[in-house]
């Protein structure tokens, strides 16, 4: 096994639609599922956060191989920021999003984008990504 991570780069800042500032909700149970949506499963506690597009990472750093977005229901966000990523290069993106049956009794945070699995298979599909 390989431990070099030299190729791996981490970054203080939420993926999002676009460059700026942003809220950061934080969750009262086990605080693992922070998210740019506000929902009642997050506390009243939130921080402003610098946000970024995945294009714009891309522009100051190389080309990624693979992209991986777990953001609790801001998924479509990240993808409307990354058009050029995925019209240009050949990048693989690996989204965790949770079925309906998965959220039930939770916060749909997808809906809370105006948003569902199928609008982000559509938004992908555009693109020529296989989903899986």
């Amino acid at each position: 096994m390989n431990d070099d991570f030299s190729n791996i780069w981490t970054h203080q800042i939420a993926i999002s639609d676009n460059a700026g500032k942003d809220e950061l909700h934080r969750e009262s149970e086990g605080g693992q599922r922070h998210s740019l949506v506000d929902g009642v499963e997050l506390t009243a506690e939130s921080y402003i956060v610098d946000t970024q597009t995945i294009d714009n990472l891309i522009e100051r750093y190389e080309i990624p191989d693979l992209i991986k977005i777990d953001i609790e229901g801001a998924e479509l966000k990240a993808l409307s920021g990354a058009q050029q990523c995925m019209a240009e290069h050949d990048v693989d993106f690996f989204i965790e999003v949770h079925s309906p049956e998965a959220e039930r009794g939770r916060v749909n945070k997808l809906g809370q984008c105006n948003a569902d699995i199928e609008s982000l298979f559509v938004q992908i599909s555009r693109f020529g990504y296989d989903i899986y």
